[in-house]
């Protein structure tokens, strides 16, 4: 089944061109790439990934940043994706650099896993419209949600928020956001967003 989460912006119709004719159809079949083997080459992917964008002397807030950072300029929204496995699903992100919300989710998590940050799996729990797909990550002791898929519209960018700050975007957004809390660990109740700019991609001095 299709995904359908809203890309922030259009592909621009040369990058697009450039992709099919560097991928055709044919050549797009996804790997499938479940079990031990197939988990050991995407968490060796997301390592190399890792050694290009953070250093020993990063905290787990701040490699989390660098993971969603990564994910929001590397991975181009497209509306389809491999869902059999995260495992397929973070090997597109890697190997093609396009995906849906699940594609968004599954590198996060696979870098996650491998920078040793604990995670879980957010399935959006009414799908009667949509299907969604995002990481609960625990950080300085603390639950926080974690969705590094862009959407359409300003106020798109969800790293380490707390229920309520989740809430307060799903609510105006045509509840696109919405899950069963009691399948999850207790969430983070204190707001870290003070500490982001996303404007200029950084985290403020803690």
């Amino acid at each position: 089944m299709t995904t359908h989460c809203p890309a922030r912006t259009p592909l621009v119709f040369c990058a697009l061109l450039a992709f099919v004719l560097i991928f055709p159809a044919e050549e797009l079949a996804y790997a499938h790439l479940a079990g031990d083997d197939g988990e050991a080459s995407v968490l060796a992917e997301a390592r190399a990934i890792l050694e290009q964008i953070t250093e020993s002397s990063m905290d787990d807030t701040d490699t989390a940043w660098a993971i969603y950072r990564w994910a929001r300029s590397h991975i181009s929204y497209i509306g389809d994706s491999d869902k059999s496995d995260w495992l397929s699903g973070a090997h597109q992100a890697f190997t093609f650099g396009c995906g849906d919300c699940f594609v968004y989710f599954a590198a996060c998590k696979a870098l996650l896993a491998a920078a040793g940050i604990e995670n879980l799996d957010i399935v959006k729990s009414d799908t009667s419209h949509s299907r969604h797909y995002w990481n609960l990550v625990k950080v300085n002791g603390g639950w926080y949600h974690f969705d590094a898929t862009p959407r359409v519209g300003e106020g798109d960018n969800f790293f380490l928020l707390t229920d309520a700050e989740l809430a307060a975007y799903s609510d105006a957004h045509g509840g696109s956001h919405v899950f069963d809390p009691s399948l999850y660990p207790e969430r983070a109740v204190k707001s870290v967003q003070d500490m982001v700019d996303y404007d200029s991609a950084v985290l403020k001095d803690r």
